[in-house]
């Protein structure tokens, strides 16, 4: 749109690209003439055929007022469709475009040239072929779980489940941050780890995964999109902080963990310590991964969480998640006294009881 605009950065423009699943905030510049403004959105890919619409209102203006618009600020032709889709570079375009990836901060930061903590956070699209009796204990129990979780076994023939590190997230039975105690040890797993309730399924593994690290410290997460089972990109929402996307790229062929910190240790991996934009959800892309930064001065447990942004094949399973604690469990707030408990809502009975 040619009459309003956004500012990034202090740069003046009128058209942003965000990749699937992210949002964004802008600030609006209403200095334009009283009336009514459309705001368009076109989709890409698979949703290139979309269009949404809607309307911005100067005071005065009434719904009946004539729309301001330009006809041919969002008619790409295919090589623009092309990068807008790669998700960089969107000046190429048209002047005052640009791609949400490209954004840098408006404010200088002062991020450590090296992070106390770095982890790797490997993931995939895993592919579950068949179910045998191997799989259950001599009381037909799946993997000591009485049934098998809905996701599984309503489902015929090959299934994809995104997990990390080939393991699928189990919620706790009450609030972990207020009733710890009801959260068995041995169900708890780290990100590498697998519980000792998963001992000895190694085919198929939930568990509650937990990420525990120091307060006060600037914490590097480095999610890796592995794509070994396909081609989506997927968007992880982090909940509590706001963290430094310090660094993003992706390759035409599935890479692993090793592959990343080779990378990194030959000086091939570029970190923006200067500028870079901080959100809380971010996209992972396919064969690709992306750098975080952020200090632990927010102490609890918050949970990651992501989805595909795939459309087709399907994924199934609860999606991604995983719980990071920030601080020792001595050092969280104490649960005030009569405060409200609960235990699991889910009868022990319950196909869906997991």
């Amino acid at each position: 749109m040619k009459k309003l605009s956004i500012i990034f950065d202090e740069i003046l423009i009128k058209l942003v690209v965000p990749p699937f699943g992210e949002r964004l905030d802008g600030i609006l510049m209403a200095e334009q003439a009283i009336g009514k403004y459309a705001f368009d959105i076109q989709g890409l890919r698979e949703c290139r055929n979309l269009h949404q619409e809607a309307y911005i209102f100067y005071e005065n203006a009434t719904f009946d007022s004539y729309t301001i618009r330009t006809t041919n600020d969002n008619n790409f032709d295919e090589q623009s469709f092309k990068i807008a889709e790669n998700g960089h570079h969107c000046h190429r375009i048209l002047k005052n475009v640009i791609c949400s990836l490209d954004l840098k901060n408006a404010k200088l930061s002062q991020l450590e040239e090296k992070a106390d903590e770095t982890i790797y956070v490997p993931f995939d699209a895993n592919t579950f072929s068949f179910f045998t009796d191997e799989m259950t204990d001599n009381s037909y129990n799946f993997y000591i779980s009485r049934y098998y979780p809905a996701y599984l076994s309503l489902q015929k023939g090959a299934i994809r489940i995104p997990q990390i590190n080939g393991m699928s997230f189990k919620y706790p039975p009450s609030p972990i941050l207020s009733q710890p105690e009801n959260t068995l040890e041995k169900s708890i797993c780290s990100l590498d780890k697998r519980s000792k309730e998963c001992a000895d399924t190694l085919l198929f593994c939930e568990c509650l995964q937990l990420l525990q690290v120091p307060s006060r410290k600037t914490i590097e997460i480095i999610l890796i999109n592995k794509g070994f089972g396909g081609n989506a990109s997927y968007t992880f929402h982090l909940h509590g902080y706001n963290a430094s996307v310090v660094a993003r790229e992706s390759f035409e062929q599935p890479l692993t963990k090793d592959d990343i910190i080779s990378l990194d240790l030959n000086g091939k991996i570029h970190r923006n310590l200067v500028n870079p934009v901080q959100k809380d959800t971010f996209v992972v892309p396919n064969k690709g991964y992306i750098i975080l930064r952020f200090y632990t001065d927010n102490l609890g447990y918050w949970l990651w969480e992501a989805r595909s942004t795939a459309i087709y094949p399907p994924l199934f399973g609860s999606g991604m998640q995983f719980l990071m604690r920030v601080g020792l469990q001595r050092n969280l707030p104490l649960v005030p006294i009569d405060f409200p408990s609960c235990g699991n809502n889910k009868g022990i009975d319950l196909i869906f009881e997991s």
